[in-house]
């Protein structure tokens, strides 16, 4: 069996561990936000390294409240559980109202999936896709109903 000593060491030593992680990982967000060139590259670089962040830092004091309680600690991991599915889904909400009112984006973009179906103009396929052939047959001839969208305009 092992010393109480100890394993309040190890504890200690892997909590720090997770807390410097998830602060290491919070501040490659914050600076990702501040370095990135557009919404959608800061929006997802935010998302991603807060998620993975927070549960760094939640892993690490549920683990340092279980040892110290004697019992299983999951109200930091509840709280994680509703982050991870509320700021990921909120996310994207903001980048689809970006894009449906024209935020402009990154030059890079090869291609714009979404505009196919929003303005029902057809996405241009990827230099990497392989499209069966009856799978293209069709549907370019087919009339789909316009939608109102709105732009930004700067």
């Amino acid at each position: 069996m092992t010393e109480p000593s100890t394993v309040g060491g190890m504890v200690g030593f892997l909590t720090g561990a997770l807390l410097v992680a998830g602060a290491f990982l919070l501040l490659t967000a914050a600076l990702g936000v501040a370095r990135m060139p557009d919404f959608y590259s800061r929006a997802n670089v935010s998302t991603v390294a807060t998620t993975q962040g927070l549960l760094s830092i939640a892993v690490a004091t549920t683990l340092l409240f279980s040892v110290q309680e004697g019992s299983l600690y999951l109200k930091d991991l509840l709280v994680f559980l509703f982050v991870f599915l509320t700021v990921p889904a909120g996310t994207h909400m903001m980048a689809r109202a970006a894009y449906r009112i024209g935020v402009p984006m990154p030059r890079q973009t090869a291609v714009d999936e979404l505009a196919r179906h929003l303005d029902r103009r057809p996405a241009e396929p990827s230099p990497h896709a392989v499209r069966p052939p009856e799978a293209s047959e069709g549907l370019e001839n087919q009339a789909a109903p316009q939608s109102k969208s709105l732009r930004y305009s700067p």
